[in-house]
């Protein structure tokens, strides 16, 4: 009997489903009609990712800087086709794919904001982890199971400390026995300053305590400051020589 919609999320795993009858964003339960929340049909090319962004629809494919790891921590790739995807397959149980945002860096606490969808019988887990410069992966949100066909919203709030020093998001993908479901993730943003309160989204904390990267946060910000502080006197120089 399939897992009922919305029932699988732990401490870690808040959401808001967003409905795509109203915004024209209908998704279906296989591949090739399987939407993005723009209501793009999704296609497998992939090409090596060169840039970074703010804000990431995945409709460029190289991926606004996201990379798949070439080693031994994952089992297959995310699929990509205006979002990316993971199809059940009959993969096997604890089968899993990572994939990881670009180093982001601020000055002040960020908000970040993702879609996932996580439709079908044999749906898995998806994790969500959080990495500073030079630390390990740590985990910050888990949603498992069948979530019926919606797409929902999750927000993260990355602490000052953790933007200062700098870093990334990676997205797990675990399989379970079976073919029947397909797992998606969409519009990723990350934006400057504390996240919004909307009713139906809770936000989910990112702790962070890394001392290293605590004292490179600092740094970052101390050269920031320096930065800008010379080109102020530079532009003092010069208006003073006219």
């Amino acid at each position: 009997m399939p897992a009922a919609a919305g029932q699988h999320c732990d401490t870690l795993c808040t959401h808001a489903q967003t409905s795509r009858q109203s915004h024209n964003k209908n998704l279906f339960f296989f591949l090739p009609h399987l939407l993005d929340r723009k209501g793009n049909i999704a296609t497998s090319e992939f090409q090596t990712p060169t840039k970074t962004e703010t804000f990431c629809g995945f409709e460029d494919p190289n991926l606004c800087g996201f990379t798949q790891p070439n080693d031994t921590s994952d089992f297959f790739d995310w699929d990509w086709g205006h979002f990316m995807y993971i199809e059940a397959s009959a993969k096997g149980r604890g089968k899993n794919a990572i994939i990881y945002s670009p180093l982001y860096r601020g000055l002040k606490e960020q908000c970040i904001d993702f879609y996932y969808h996580m439709n079908g019988r044999h749906i898995g887990t998806l994790n969500v982890y959080a990495k500073a410069r030079g630390a390990e992966l740590a985990s910050v949100w888990r949603a498992w199971g069948n979530q019926g066909d919606v797409w929902s919203v999750a927000r993260l709030s990355i602490p000052k400390q953790l933007a200062r020093a700098g870093y990334q998001i990676a997205f797990e993908g675990i399989t379970e026995n079976g073919y029947q479901g397909d797992m998606a993730i969409d519009d990723v943003s990350v934006k400057d300053g504390e996240c919004p309160k909307v009713e139906g989204i809770q936000t989910v904390q990112v702790q962070f305590n890394t001392t290293s990267s605590v004292r490179d946060g600092k740094n970052f910000a101390r050269n920031i400051k320096r930065m800008r502080l010379g080109r102020l006197r530079r532009n003092r120089q010069t208006r003073g020589g006219n």
